[in-house]
């Protein structure tokens, strides 16, 4: 049975997609396209100094941190190269960005070449990188005392807020995060355009004319940026599991929402939980709860009440309704969606066991509860998926908004509308703002192939469509299958995809995929 992982980070890409608190006074959405591509010419093409790294070749790439400074401070990318296999001249370079914001792509590549074919890695060095100021690229470190820091993360990743007291600590400690990173001069510059301008900086570094690129997730929004900035540059671009660049940006009529509810993910995540309990309903004795709707509904309004405190092993913690709204989130994460019912079945069970809210497990004997006490990791994952968002993205400035729209969100999209509008609230007081922000068009003429999986958590399936419908020349992919995005999971997807990346020619016509695997039907 799945673990519970209590310690949650935004942007997840899930993205717990936390987002961006810049005032309302000039808005983003409205302003002309910038000129990137002036402002990027005088900026030497960087050297690639390849180095040996196990099964691959590694580099750290100097970029300026301002752009448009290019002969002031410098900071580092860090890049990762699987070299093509082909005996004969290849393609290119495909570039892959695995989301976040702040996944490492150079660990991708490594982790997931398992994903790639041999057609593809005959034709193209797949080359990730990390994002400015996250993972092995200069680090963004907002906190100057790692004890402030841990008190920081420990209340902000401990679960979203419930109580009226819960989130009053909760909007406490986002603003003593932002205000940590207030005076960081790489806080300044860690917007989704800065990204893009890196990644083009690479582009040119290996010598290919033109762009080709693999997004999931948080990548489908630096795709979207980079294409917009770069109309002309792009080869070919696959999307998987689609931001709606236009909501996470934002503009200042809608900012007095929060970037989670013009998302509208979360209404994504209870469709899918819905339609995994009424398929489970229909599937009789294989499903393990006798009345899903109603079981789920009696679990989390025991944990609005009661936390379960469980010993495991002489060790004791807590599972509360926030925990388990995020890890049944989490499990429907996975192309196996029956996984979300283990874990409500799971919790029903503990319930049932407990004594005034104490449960006793011993995994010696195979009691092996579904939650278990995180560890605490050294990270800085909460800083940078704040300056990525906060950056980017148009909000609220004051906490106090979020508490309003607490229980709308959570009408909006039962269960999971309060966990996703609270995953953006260090933008409230975010004042690290960065004004080479992209300010543009999304609707430019560049191709893309958009990848929809239709039962997805995270990335709704709603926002692939509508990103179709403002690209004239993308085409769009849907998939039947579960989980948070396609690629390696529908077969259809994948040939799709590789095709596409391969000859660069885009499909004829939409694409829809029904080979995904179905909860309690395959």
């Amino acid at each position: 049975m799945s673990k519970l992982r209590l310690a949650i980070l935004a942007g997840l890409t899930s993205l717990s997609l936390t987002v961006a608190a810049t005032p309302v006074i000039a808005d983003k959405g409205d302003a002309p396209v910038a000129t990137e591509e002036r402002q990027i010419k005088p900026v030497v093409t960087p050297r690639l100094d390849w180095q040996t790294c196990g099964e691959a070749e590694c580099a750290k790439v100097h970029v300026p941190l301002d752009y448009a400074k290019p002969k002031g401070k410098k900071i580092y990318i860090a890049v990762k190269k699987i070299p093509a296999t082909g005996t004969s001249g290849k393609t290119g370079t495909l570039f892959v960005n695995p989301g976040g914001p702040g996944a490492s792509g150079k660990d991708w590549v490594s982790d997931r070449l398992d994903l790639f074919p041999t057609e593809v890695r005959k034709n193209f060095d797949i080359v990730g990188f990390d994002p400015r100021g996250t993972n092995a690229s200069t680090r963004l470190k907002c906190f100057n005392s790692s004890k402030k820091k841990a008190s920081v993360y420990e209340r902000l990743t401990n679960g979203f807020p419930v109580s009226s007291d819960e989130e009053k600590d909760y909007i406490g400690a986002a603003g003593e995060l932002s205000k940590a990173c207030a005076d960081e001069p790489l806080a300044q510059h860690m917007s989704t355009t800065d990204v893009a301008l890196d990644m083009d900086m690479l582009r040119r570094a290996v010598g290919d004319t033109k762009l080709t690129y693999l997004g999931f997730s948080y990548g489908t929004y630096l795709g979207q940026v980079y294409a917009a900035m770069f109309p002309n540059k792009v080869r070919a671009m696959v999307l998987d599991g689609v931001i709606d660049a236009e909501a996470w940006r934002g503009n200042r009529r809608n900012a007095i929402f929060p970037m989670p509810m013009r998302m509208g993910n979360a209404q994504g995540a209870s469709e899918a939980l819905t339609e995994l309990l009424d398929r489970c309903s229909d599937a009789g004795e294989s499903c393990p709860l006798e009345d899903p709707d109603n079981d789920l509904e009696n679990v989390m309004e025991y944990l609005r009440k009661h936390p379960l405190k469980i010993t495991e092993d002489g060790e004791t913690y807590e599972a509360t309704y926030s925990n388990v709204v995020d890890e049944i989130l989490y499990s429907l994460y996975s192309p196996d969606a029956e996984a979300a019912i283990d874990v409500i079945a799971g919790t029903k069970q503990l319930i049932d066991e407990s004594v005034n809210a104490q449960v006793q497990r011993d995994s010696s004997q195979g009691e092996e509860s579904p939650f278990s006490k995180p560890k605490k990791q050294e990270i800085n994952d909460l800083e940078l998926n704040a300056a990525v968002v906060c950056s980017d993205s148009h909000h609220p400035d004051s906490g106090s908004r979020w508490t309003q729209l607490a229980n709308r969100a959570d009408k909006e999209a039962p269960y999971f509308g309060r966990q996703a509008l609270w995953s953006s609230i260090a933008c409230a007081e975010w004042t690290a703002n960065d004004d080479d922000a992209f300010a543009g068009s999304f609707s430019v003429d560049s191709p893309a192939l958009i990848v929809g999986a239709r039962w997805d958590p995270a990335t709704s399936y709603a926002a692939a469509k509508r990103v179709n419908n403002r690209l004239p020349h993308s085409t769009l992919l849907t998939s039947n299958n579960w989980g948070h995005t396609s690629y390696g999971v529908s077969q259809c997807a994948d040939d799709a995809i590789n095709d596409y990346l391969i000859t660069g020619e885009q499909p004829a016509a939409d694409i829809t995929c029904s080979d995904g695997v179905q909860p309690y039907t395959d």
